[in-house]
Formats: structure tokens, C-alpha cells, sequence
């Protein structure tokens, strides 16, 4: 059987959504793996990345929002791109 490092995670989903980070979340603690920074970068640019994240934090709400929006808006597919998406690679993926 495949494993999730074997399967690797299908680039028409997003890292930086609530239900992608608890897939990862689960298999990684499943595998008896960390889970540092909701699997959106690696554990070694933990230190560099804290402190901006304090500073976003901190914003007012409507700055926090916009860079959100932002972030998340970088991750975003294009229409045309969607079609290729594949369920069945998908299911390959969540299982592995």
C-alpha cells in the first residue's frame, strides 16, 4: 500500500484551509509524525515565521482580514485548472 510520503498532496488543494490542515493533521499524527505550524511550512522556519505571526496577530481585525484574504487568495485555483482535479486521486491521498 502507498504511503502518504509516497502520495503527494494534489496541488488544486489548498494548504491553507481548515479541513486540508486536519487531513494532515490526522495522518501525521497517525504516523507518529509532528505537526508543526499546520503543515504549511516546514518546522525549521518555525523561529523566523513566530515572529511575524505575532505581528499579524496584533493587527487591528481589518488589517488581519486583508492579509488573510491575501494569503489565502495565493492558493486560489483558476477556473480553468479545475477540471483536472482528480476525486479519485484525491481519496488516494486522504487514505495513504
Amino acid at each position: 500500500m502507498a504511503t502518504s510520503r509516497d502520495i503527494r498532496h494534489p496541488a488544486y488543494l489548498a494548504n491553507f484551509d481548515s479541513a486540508t490542515a486536519m487531513l494532515k493533521a490526522l495522518s501525521a499524527c497517525l504516523h507518529g509524525r509532528d505537526f508543526p505550524m499546520l503543515g504549511t511550512l516546514p518546522k525549521w522556519l518555525g523561529p523566523a515565521v513566530r515572529p511575524l505571526v505575532g505581528v499579524v496577530n496584533k493587527a487591528p481585525l481589518r488589517l488581519q482580514q486583508k492579509i488573510y484574504a491575501l494569503s489565502g487568495g495565493n492558493e486560489a485555483v483558476a477556473t480553468d485548472k479545475l477540471t483536472s482535479a482528480d476525486v479519485e486521486r484525491i481519496a488516494q491521498w486522504v487514505v495513504a
